[in-house]
């Protein structure tokens, strides 16, 4: 299974004892997207172009057929390259993904907000933050979760992010209900309400999807 990573992470998420636990019996292929970890960043960002990079990739792995997992920002991805390439996905997971775009990120997109958030990731306020957080900072149980935050360029991030809220416009819902590839939806316990609506409306137009919720976990697949 190819797997795909959240926003300001890298693929090294994806090796946290739930999610690993999750799939128990299947090959994990864990992929660095454009601009993340070791990837270099894509020049013209969109989806077209990341369809475009997965099919290279898995075509370099002579992969004609594969199961395709993502995660959040890796979920959207996912969704979007398995209806325009619906021949090649034996099957679909979306683990926290969203289909709405939350409202309280329309903040990154206020004038001057844009600049205000370039300065505040490189203060000293924001790394002790990331270093010291109880979740998934340095001495953290998901301390993996803080060595992909501080290789994150989060300018490639605010990209991802527009491209995203760009992309959340399209009816989903239309675009999924004809397709036959099996769809399972992964929830934490303590899901996000877009996460949620995200959910029950996949479940209306595809009443065969399989949903599993991770008990005692919240976004990040950390207890």
């Amino acid at each position: 299974a190819i797997c795909l990573h959240g926003i300001l992470l890298d693929k090294e998420m994806l090796k946290n004892k739930t999610f690993l636990e999750s799939f128990p019996n299947k090959q994990l292929i864990l992929v660095n997207l454009p601009g993340f970890g070791e990837s270099t960043m894509l020049k013209h960002l969109s989806f077209y172009e990341l369809n475009k990079t997965i099919n290279k990739f898995t075509d370099y792995l002579e992969l004609e057929q594969f199961e395709l997992i993502g995660f959040c920002l890796g979920g959207d991805i996912a969704f979007d390259y398995s209806i325009k390439y619906p021949h090649r996905v034996k099957k679909l997971t979306l683990i926290e993904t969203m289909i709405y775009f939350p409202n309280w990120l329309n903040i990154f997109f206020v004038p001057n907000v844009e600049k205000f958030y370039y300065s505040l990731v490189e203060t000293d306020f924001f790394k002790n933050y990331l270093i010291n957080n109880p979740y998934f900072g340095a001495n953290s149980e998901n301390s993996i979760v803080f060595d992909g935050f501080k290789k994150a360029d989060f300018k490639d991030n605010l990209k991802y992010l527009k491209m995203v809220k760009k992309y959340s416009k399209l009816n989903h819902l239309n675009r999924i209900k004809e397709s036959t590839i099996p769809l399972e939806i992964m929830m934490a316990e303590y899901s996000a309400p877009e996460i949620q609506r995200t959910t029950k409306s996949l479940l209306i137009v595809r009443p065969d999807t399989t949903v599993k919720r991770i008990e005692g976990c919240g976004h990040l697949m950390n207890s």
